[in-house]
């Protein structure tokens, strides 16, 4: 269904020809297959010397991916996690109210320090929850805090992870811009240490007209946080996306760039860039990201230079 509202949205600017997409999912299967649906809903068969097989309409699409824990940005830093932590332990268990880590890690039997773990357990009970399936006589009667204790932490630990689930995103989206709007102009995009980047060549930037990343939610949050810390409340549901537009309106000289957030199914709503006002042109633009987002150290990150050597 997203792959279809992208179609309508942007019929005008694109083709049924794939290789105008460029296309990369982050190693867990469930992303890869969702950006997959995404882009059969987008490039349907349309013309008989497409079609692979009889009475098919799908097409194959290339789509990048790195093995699990060798991309950028699916990566923990354990110091940015430990300092929510940090954070959220001193902030809950006060005037006799539960700490919700503690909360969670009684409830799954799970240590405190295992913040991934205690993510994975919350969802796994609460997608339990919505499917009518059987749960622990002991988690049903804290449902309704546990889904806003997931809420809370999602949107805390994408916070503390913003830099690199957020941050790395951004810079690399800038640059691709300026690759492809001003190609002589561009400078070589900061990497993290240890980092080596995965993209198309620059001679083939021209022949993409839609970049599609397909992540996580802690992606969608580190990316809205790091534009604009005030706008996500809430943890995205299922099917949201950012969308980054970039156009230039008669009469003006450089290119400006909007962004949307698609919640779930809703119609996109304007996404303010705070360190860039209205419009935003493409210069601008980058001049924020240069100065908001610094290649992330081994040392920030809290792991030694010899485990920091991921994609």
């Amino acid at each position: 269904q997203l792959g279809k509202y992208l179609r309508k949205r942007y019929d005008a600017s694109l083709s049924f020809d794939p290789r105008e997409v460029w296309a990369r999912s982050s190693p867990e299967p469930r992303c890869f297959d969702s950006v997959a649906l995404l882009l059969y809903g987008m490039y349907p068969v349309k013309d008989d010397y497409q079609k692979w097989k009889a009475r098919r309409d799908w097409q194959p699409v290339p789509i990048m991916s790195l093995p699990k824990h060798n991309d950028k940005y699916t990566f923990y830093c354990p110091k940015m996690i430990k300092t929510m932590l940090t954070q959220l332990q001193s902030s809950g268990g006060s005037k006799g109210q539960t700490n919700p880590i503690e909360l969670v890690a009684r409830l799954t039997r799970i240590p405190p320090k295992e913040s991934r773990k205690l993510l994975d357990a919350v969802d796994a009970y609460l997608v339990q929850h919505e499917n009518n399936l059987t749960l622990p006589d002991a988690v049903k009667s804290h449902l309704p805090s546990l889904a806003k204790i997931n809420h809370q932490l999602y949107l805390m630990l994408g916070a503390a992870l913003s830099p690199i689930m957020g941050g790395e995103i951004l810079k690399d989206i800038a640059h691709k811009l300026q690759s492809f709007l001003n190609p002589s102009s561009t400078k070589k995009s900061p990497a993290m240490e240890g980092f080596a980047p995965l993209d198309i060549p620059e001679s083939d930037t021209k022949q993409k007209k839609l970049h599609l990343y397909s992540y996580h939610d802690l992606n969608v949050i580190a990316v809205m946080f790091s534009l604009n810390n005030s706008t996500l409340k809430e943890r995205p549901p299922y099917g949201s996306a950012v969308l980054f537009e970039v156009k230039k309106l008669s009469g003006e000289n450089e290119h400006r760039i909007q962004v949307f957030y698609r919640k779930g199914t809703a119609n996109p709503v304007p996404v303010a860039i705070s360190g860039c006002r209205d419009p935003c042109t493409l210069t601008k633009f980058n001049e924020f990201i240069e100065k908001t987002f610094q290649p992330v150290t081994a040392e920030q990150c809290g792991v030694s230079k010899e485990q920091f050597v991921v994609l």
